[in-house]
Parts: structure tokens; sequence; C-alpha cells
């Protein structure tokens, strides 16, 4: 939810190309370097695209992969 990942932003658990997010504001762009944890693993994704609208968890896999 939008309340848990403004959490995660301003304790500093998110880079974005290596710099942490300090802002819920932040833009995110199509090539874009992810890294967070989640259940004590390192997640690092690569942004692909952006889709046209909000979908469904199913389909957020078409727009990133883990690198």
């Amino acid at each position: 939810t939008r309340l848990i990942t403004e959490k995660i932003i301003t304790l500093g658990k998110i880079r974005v190309n290596g710099r942490k997010l300090t802002k819920v504001s932040s833009s995110i762009r199509k090539g874009d370097v992810i890294t967070l944890t989640k259940n004590n693993e390192i997640l690092v994704i690569r942004v692909l695209s952006w889709p046209v609208r909000r979908g469904s968890a199913k389909n957020l896999q078409d727009w990133y992969e883990n690198i």
C-alpha cells in the first residue's frame, strides 16, 4: 500500500541507481535500477517500461526484470 511504501522510503530502505530515496514523490524512470529488501532478501530490479494504466499485480512482472 502507499502508506507502507511511504514508511519504507522515509526509512531509506529503497535505492534507485545506488542513491537512497528520500521523498515519496521521487521519479522513477525506464531503465532505473531499484534495490530494496523483502523478507531479509535483497532484490535488485530494472524498470523496463510503464503501463498505460494501472493493472493487476499479476501483470507487474511485464514491467521490470530481476537483475
